[in-house]
């Protein structure tokens, strides 16, 4: 069975209770708390990512995604090339899995001239139907191109059967797809836009990752997306404010030099470094990071040493726990976005006036350009509401949200993007040309948006065209005839929270018949901009789905089953091979009493001596 045909048999037997899902999974950050989050990462691993990547940055990066997720999320990671492999087993990221995580993370292989983004994102998501409450999240990291085995990049026709199979598909389960895309591509070959569709249509963030430099600090950026955590704030003098009573701190670095060594001070002036005998706290060293967990920190205010502290990220459990609700990762241009801000402690909604009179409440949006101040007011029901005029230009923001109190600081910095969501198709058709309208943004409310086209001919008046809706936020407008064409669109519909939204587009200037196809974006006004022609190639064909056989789960799946050796055994008696099939077990997967190995080392070191496997 072909990855399309696969997808469309799953995306049949889907039941309402997906559809529910995806209504509060898509609702960006509201479920926060009430479900685990659940990633999924898939990572390119074909010949050219790993020609790109000499120093096994990718495998860094993925190590550090992995140590800072939260111990109650659950996660797995995929590669792929021709073929798909999992590299580490979905499970709870608790300290086993993370442990485990550690030493797999650094064996990404070099596999190949293929890229099978299909197949790699339907082995990851094999439990599409799943009714179970997470939040789904999925990570791609690649160069964005779609190869066939031999290397050849998919054609144009392929691409866009993908794209109208998996989207349904995700959107369907309530994924946020995120993408961390590397411009590491064959001379002349171009990205197909594909990465970047199934993050903008699930409402996920999309990164260009210029450099290997760029590509921890963009993997922080998805965590903050996946998982906003409140952090202290550093002051100037490097020094931040621990309140009395949290269960945990932990201060994350990434290291721009290799003898660049953190240290901290504590209230009484004790001072803490790799060195430092491991007594209260735990200290992991990664190539490029570290990461220090202190269970029950000191009250007061501690430093870093000079210049040691620069980004530094300093996050706590317990006390006072900040959330935001209403921000997607995508906001449309020129909205008024209402953001909540609620208090709570250990579980507890902090909703007393005069707790609440003792805080001061400070937000901003921050842009390369500078920062904006937020207005903030406080209802009456206990909560403080965030207004925001979205910008008038496209590109990234943060919203910065700083929290005052007597003896606590909290500090909350949420990245989104602001884009126009509309881009057009024009392609050859029969009659004259095909026009597909798809609209990439994950807060529209499913069934709600309504696209009508007019098109004006010279010397003639304005006729309205029709548009067939297609699933995962596609439209198709035929066109027919000869000459020139003005078309006007129409778009307009409802977010998730209830809010009404149009979209205006300039008319665009058509000629019929269409000879050669062109990809359109367009600006904040409406105007068309980011022209792309589209080869006029003959489709490849899409690359069935094929896992790697290297065993990744538990020894049961490959014994063959008792009632199967049952059927077989009086066959084997009329052939006189009974013995062979009754006494020889089956033999398991080469490497799998390997991988077995480890884990028994693995545990047995935690067993003997109580304490976490070195993992620097």
């Amino acid at each position: 069975m072909d990855v399309l045909s696969e997808h469309r048999w799953r995306r049949r037997l889907l039941p309402i209770k997906s559809i529910i899902l995806f209504i509060f999974c898509c609702c960006p950050l509201a479920a926060a708390g009430s479900a685990p989050l659940d990633l999924r990462v898939v990572i390119d691993v074909s010949r050219q990512m790993a020609d790109a990547d000499p120093e096994g940055v990718r495998a860094n990066a993925v190590e550090l995604l992995t140590q800072t997720l939260p111990d109650e999320a659950y996660a797995g990671v995929w590669t792929y090339a021709r073929y798909v492999n999992m590299l580490i087993a979905h499970g709870r990221a608790d300290r086993l899995w993370k442990t485990q995580a550690v030493l797999q993370s650094q064996r990404l292989p070099a596999a190949g001239a293929g890229a099978n983004l299909a197949a790699a994102i339907g082995e990851a998501t094999w439990d599409l139907s799943s009714t179970r409450q997470r939040q789904r999240h999925m990570l791609v990291i690649s160069d964005g191109a779609l190869r066939t085995a031999e290397g050849r990049p998919l054609g144009d026709a392929a691409i866009g059967s993908l794209l109208e199979d998996l989207l349904p598909a995700l959107l369907a389960a309530g994924y946020r797809v995120h993408v961390l895309e590397l411009p590491w591509r064959e001379p002349g070959e171009d990205s197909p836009g594909v990465l970047r569709e199934l993050a903008r249509t699930t409402g996920g963030v999309h990164r260009e990752v210029a450099d290997l430099g760029q590509l921890e600090p963009a993997m922080l950026e998805v965590v903050q997306v996946l998982e906003p955590q409140a952090r202290l704030p550093v002051a100037a003098d490097q020094g931040f404010l621990v309140e009395q009573g949290l269960d945990e701190m932990t201060v994350l670095r990434l290291r721009t030099r290799a003898n660049d060594e953190l240290m901290l001070i504590d209230p009484t002036g004790q001072r803490y470094s790799r060195q430092t005998a491991n007594v209260g706290f735990r200290w992991q060293v990664g190539d490029g990071y570290d990461l220090v967990t202190f269970a029950q920190p000191r009250g007061g205010r501690w430093y870093f040493s000079p210049d040691t502290g620069a980004e530094a990220r300093v996050l706590v459990l317990g006390g006072l726990e900040p959330a935001i609700a209403g921000l997607p990762a995508m906001v449309f241009p020129g909205e008024l976005k209402n953001f909540r801000l609620d208090l709570s402690a250990d579980g507890r909604p902090l909703t007393d006036p005069e707790f609440l009179d003792l805080l001061e409440v400070r937000a901003e949006i921050v842009s390369p350009g500078g920062s904006v101040p937020v207005p903030v007011t406080r209802k009456p029901s206990g909560y403080f509401e965030l207004s925001y005029l979205a910008a008038r230009k496209q590109g990234r923001y943060r919203l910065r949200v700083d929290l005052d109190g007597p003896t606590f600081q909290r500090r909350m910095v949420i990245p989104f993007t602001i884009h126009n969501p509309i881009s057009l198709r024009i392609l050859p058709g029969d009659n004259g040309g095909v026009i597909w309208l798809a609209l990439t943004a994950g807060d529209i409310a499913p069934g709600t948006t309504t696209v009508k086209a007019m098109a004006t001919r010279p010397m003639q008046g304005a006729t309205q065209l029709p548009v067939e809706s297609f699933p995962g936020g596609l439209w198709k407008i035929s066109l027919s005839g000869a000459g020139v064409l003005e078309l006007s669109l129409d778009i307009s519909g409802k977010q998730l929270n209830g809010n009404d939204f149009s979209i205006p587009l300039k008319p665009v200037v058509i000629t019929l018949p269409v000879l050669s196809g062109k990809r359109l974006d367009f600006d904040l006004d409406g105007l068309e901009t980011n022209t792309e022609l589209i080869a006029d190639d003959k489709p490849a064909p899409i690359v069935p789905v094929v896992v790697s056989t290297e065993p990744i789960a538990e020894a049961e799946e490959f014994e063959l089953p008792v009632w199967f050796a049952g059927i077989l055994a009086p066959l084997n008696l009329l052939l006189g091979l009974a013995v062979f099939f009754l006494v020889v077990p089956p033999a398991l997967p080469e490497g799998f009493l390997t991988r077995v190995a480890e884990l028994e080392q693995l545990v047995g070191l935690d067993a003997t001596t109580g304490e976490e496997p070195e993992t620097a």
